[in-house]
């Protein structure tokens, strides 16, 4: 065998046993992501089949209720995908006009989740209480290529939380998925919170050097 086929053969294994070692400690990948995210594209990290967080977002403003608690889970099987967010009542309004898409649906209650791949890819969902979403496709920070309905869309809205789960084909996904982000903006006060933390004076949900890797 010629050397560099022994070389690129060897380097195959090696790049297979890094992405086991990364898979079974989500806190390197974690960390590796953060410091050098150029690592998870040339070792082609695959993103998880199943992510599940529920936490307090980082929020901008001062003042925001400690106890805010957001959940999100992504399932990802072999043609689909659906998402899935919680977050508390606040007593906003809904958005005037019936459940469906609703352009802009950032101006009230509304869950965020980003999915970011190769190039400056990604998809942005927009979800709000009362059966509202926008989904968007990125090319670019908040540059929109494209919009798309979901293959199937259910919510409820209960006392004190709600609940929006959306199934996206597959295909939409951005190539190379490696990193995500949640946010939300609530209440009459539009509180701006992210599941990472975002710098700056002014939020800001698009900063994409900002996204993590699951783990």
């Amino acid at each position: 065998m010629k050397f560099f086929d022994r070389f690129f053969v060897r380097a195959s294994i090696w790049g297979r046993e890094i992405a086991d070692i990364f898979i079974s400690f989500p806190w390197v990948t974690h960390a590796i992501y953060h410091f050098f995210p150029e690592v998870v594209q040339c070792v082609k990290m695959p993103f998880p089949a199943s992510v599940q967080l529920e936490f307090s977002p980082h929020f901008h403003e001062p003042g925001a209720p400690d106890q805010t608690r957001i959940g999100c889970r992504i399932d990802q099987s072999a043609d689909q995908c659906s998402v899935t967010v919680s977050g508390p009542v606040t007593g906003q309004p809904p958005p005037p006009g019936p459940a469906g898409r609703f352009e802009e649906l950032w101006r009230h209650d509304v869950i965020e989740v980003f999915l970011l791949g190769a190039g400056e890819r990604y998809l942005e969902l927009e979800l709000g209480p009362h059966g509202h979403y926008w989904l968007l496709m990125l090319h670019g920070c908040r540059n929109i290529v494209s919009e798309f309905e979901p293959l199937g869309h259910t919510w409820r809205c209960g006392e004190d939380r709600w609940e929006v789960c959306v199934r996206i084909p597959c295909a939409v996904l951005p190539a190379g998925l490696c990193a995500f982000n949640v946010t939300t903006i609530l209440g009459p006060q539009r509180f701006h919170g992210s599941y990472v933390p975002l710098p700056g004076d002014k939020p800001d949900f698009h900063q994409l050097d900002c996204f993590h890797f699951p783990g």
